[in-house]
């Protein structure tokens, strides 16, 4: 049966698993936590993968590590972002070769209790090749202007990676969801 189904259609397993979208893999919470690390959510199933993320309370800015066998790789991050102020003022970050990760959200607030969030979008880790993010985050800065933030990189080593950390040199209150793209 072909997709876009009908009221009344009868779906088999093989009609699902052949229709396109997001597959929930994982869903996480924590409070006052200063790390999460996801194992084995990265496989040769799905090419690309979706991060969501929403924070209550976070410290200091919330990074990403790509992880092997539950070993976090400090290696060779490569990103940039840009975002604009509900102020009018345009921002950026950058860096290349960090060892902290790819940085997910921007924290520039003097509070750590406002909502920010991000959703990042990761190609190929389970393949030995450059692994790929882009996404889009949005935060708050001190004068309390909300941010919204574009950013992408690479991670500049071949590796195969099966999961992730989000890291913050604080805590960080969240929730997460890890998702597949259903090639369909």
């Amino acid at each position: 049966m072909g997709f876009p189904y009908s009221s009344g259609d009868v779906l088999t397993a093989a009609d699902l698993n052949a229709s396109s979208g997001l597959v929930l893999l994982g869903s996480y919470s924590g409070t006052s936590v200063s790390s999460l690390s996801v194992d084995d959510i990265f496989s040769s199933t799905f090419s690309y993968y979706r991060i969501i993320c929403g924070t209550r309370s976070l410290d200091n800015d919330l990074f990403m590590k790509m992880r092997a066998s539950s070993t976090d790789s400090s290696t060779s991050y490569n990103y940039a972002g840009i975002g604009r102020s509900s102020a009018g003022s345009t921002l950026t970050f950058d860096a290349n070769g960090s060892t902290s990760g790819f940085k997910v959200i921007e924290r520039n607030i003097g509070t750590s209790d406002a909502r920010m969030s991000f959703a990042i979008d990761i190609y190929y880790p389970a393949n030995n090749e450059y692994t790929t993010v882009t996404g889009n985050s949005q935060s708050y800065n001190s004068g309390g202007n909300y941010i919204s933030w574009t950013n992408g990189g690479f991670h500049g080593v071949d590796s195969i990676f099966d999961g992730f950390t989000l890291e913050c040199s604080g805590n960080f209150s969240h929730t997460t969801n890890v998702y597949g793209y259903s090639h369909g």
